[in-house]
């Protein structure tokens, strides 16, 4: 007679803590370059190229909401196609976009290349990885995510100072030029060699529910109110992480102390993000 195993949880593939840590890994990079970089460099280019601060910061405003958009096609393109492909080649796009940053000349320039970084942010950033990453677990999928926030909470006490060394050292076109090739070197073979579909009865144990649930979502005004309060506060975060770094260099501190400055405040979401998740 065989036993009966009603009542026990589901077993998650092993191999998904492989795809866990590799995500964990890349997204900490793809975060230290595509977005905490541009307030350790924003300076620096602005003495360059004499634009105005405003426009600058611009750019990077225009990525977000190329970010914001593109994040439903990349999903509904996660549900279709290997990560494989779509993670491997997010990072292809963005390092070759960090690259073409390091060699702008003129506004227009500018805001095609931000515009792009927008794709390669949706591609290779938490709204992606989550996706990636649920579809391998059944019964503990909380704590497969809070192992990549925790590890990825780690990406501006990296790479804030890493990028204020460089660039105080090579300037600002090196500095990003070093940062293309870190996010191509590790975000591209790791994603190649590990990431796989998910094992189909997880990865349908993981949509359907979440079908299901859309309808009623949509139709909540709770829904709305959070997803509202966190867009608002990720917007604010992100001008934060933005200005720091210039407004420590306007009060007359070097670049590698705002650049520290900046990492340290961002080791601070740790504690938040063992509360949250």
């Amino acid at each position: 007679m065989q036993e009966s195993h009603v009542g026990e949880p589901p077993q998650d593939p092993p191999y998904g803590w492989l795809v866990v840590g590799t995500l964990a890994v890349t997204v900490t990079v793809s975060y230290g370059v595509l977005t905490y970089a541009f307030g350790i460099v924003l300076v620096p280019m602005q003495q360059e190229l004499g634009w105005s601060r405003i426009e600058l910061a611009g750019a990077f405003s225009l990525a977000l909401a190329v970010w914001a958009v593109a994040g439903v096609a990349v999903g509904i393109a996660l549900d279709r196609y290997s990560p494989r492909i779509l993670l491997a080649g997010g990072s292809a796009l963005g390092a070759g976009l960090v690259l073409a940053w390091s060699q702008i000349h003129s506004r227009l320039e500018l805001y095609l290349v931000f515009a792009g970084l927008g794709v390669a942010m949706a591609t290779l950033l938490y709204n992606s990885v989550f996706a990636v990453a649920t579809k391998w677990f059944r019964s503990r999928r909380r704590e497969a995510l809070t192992a990549i926030t925790l590890v990825g909470a780690f990406s501006s006490f990296i790479f804030s100072p890493l990028t204020g060394t460089l660039t105080a050292d090579l300037g600002w076109r090196g500095a990003l030029m070093v940062l293309a090739v870190i996010l191509a070197a590790v975000g591209i073979p790791l994603h190649a060699a590990v990431l796989r579909p998910a094992p189909r009865a997880a990865k349908e144990d993981a949509v359907t529910p979440a079908r299901d649930q859309v309808h009623a979502a949509l139709t909540s005004r709770r829904f709305w109110f959070l997803a509202i309060a966190l867009a608002l506060g990720s917007y604010t975060w992100s001008a934060m992480l933005v200005q720091l770094v210039p407004f420590l260099i306007d009060a007359g501190d070097g670049i590698k102390f705002g650049a520290l400055a900046a990492g340290v405040v961002g080791i601070g979401q740790l504690p938040g993000r063992l509360v949250y998740v």
